[in-house]
């Protein structure tokens, strides 16, 4: 390239004799010397600085409260009770009628377990309502599994738990439930108590609430290690009214019946909000007595309501003119 140029300066000046040969140039330096066309310099783009909060688009106010929220999914409920409890069936058919299928019933086979069921099978049979499908005839028609197991606290028990991811565990009419069972579920174990708690605790509620002179209702709460003294998630009074002559055994539906209907309003809310609203937990003290199974207590009980003599009668209504 430089010689080129060289002997090309060289030819201007010399005679024609004397010119020396001119080299062609290599094609990279032919476009070298080639005049390239000058380019605009590249304008540099502005960046857009980022919408102020008044420009920015606003959802409006009508739109936020008419949207609901994402629903989260069904949860996934296992059933816990004595072998076809009538208890556990009230509430098994109503979550079954309401969409909320247990994914696992698992029941305990044993001489407690027959003597409870005796009782409530007595109580329901009397009652004007009439018997609630039993627990294998809703399974077969609803296609959940049944599980029996010698005692509730076993390891059978808590293997079909975490085997079938459960979200709750609702007691339908169980024994006393140690940790290692109430603990599997995600979102916990609740248990309905036919009585109104603090008051009342324990065995036989309805008989020892009618005795004692103390509201009937059902209190639905977390199951804990002290008995009935978990956390409330709702409660509600079964008013009894003296001119409906209302029987021992139908008081005992009613609150069957209220049970379940405290199981179902939880999973809606859960379904809703993915979580429990729990209340607050009330000190151990503030309790009052546990009671124990008397057999007694039934007939004192019906006495009550015989004579007449119940202390939390519901005021009856006036007629309107």
């Amino acid at each position: 390239f430089f010689f080129s140029i060289c002997s090309s300066f060289f030819n201007v000046f010399a005679s024609p004799q004397k010119r020396l040969p001119i080299y062609p140039l290599v094609p990279h330096a032919q476009h070298a010397l080639q005049k390239r066309p000058k380019t605009p310099p590249k304008k540099k783009k502005k960046k857009n600085p980022p919408p102020s909060s008044s420009s920015r688009p606003c959802t409006p106010m009508s739109t936020l409260l008419l949207t609901p929220p994402p629903c989260p999914r069904r949860p996934r409920v296992a059933l816990l009770c004595f072998e076809e409890h009538p208890y556990g069936r009230v509430v098994a058919q109503r979550l079954c009628e309401q969409g909320f299928v247990p994914v696992i019933a698992i029941e305990e086979r044993s001489a407690v377990s027959a003597k409870r069921c005796s009782w409530y099978s007595r109580q329901l049979s009397l009652s004007s309502s009439p018997l609630p499908p039993t627990l294998d005839s809703l399974s077969k028609a609803h296609g959940f599994p049944r599980l029996i197991v010698g005692k509730t606290n076993s390891p059978e028990t808590v293997g079909a738990l975490k085997a079938a991811s459960v979200d709750m565990v609702f007691l339908g009419g169980a024994g006393i439930v140690s940790s290692s069972v109430f603990s599997v579920p995600r979102l916990g174990t609740y248990n309905t108590h036919p009585g109104m708690l603090p008051m009342i605790r324990g065995s036989l509620p309805v008989a020892w609430s009618i005795r004692l002179g103390i509201p009937l209702g059902v209190t639905l709460h977390r199951v804990t290690e002290k008995l009935d003294c978990g956390a409330w998630v709702d409660q509600r009074e079964v008013g009894v009214r003296k001119s409906d002559g209302e029987e021992f055994e139908d008081l005992v539906r009613r609150t069957c019946d209220v049970a379940a209907d405290l199981f179902v309003g939880l999973c809606e809310a859960v379904k809703r909000d993915g979580k429990v609203r729990e209340g607050e937990r009330i000190p151990e003290e503030k309790f009052g007595p546990c009671m124990r199974w008397e057999d007694g207590v039934e007939g004192e009980a019906r006495e009550v309501l015989k004579r007449g003599e119940y202390k939390c009668y519901v005021e009856e209504e006036e007629p309107q003119d």
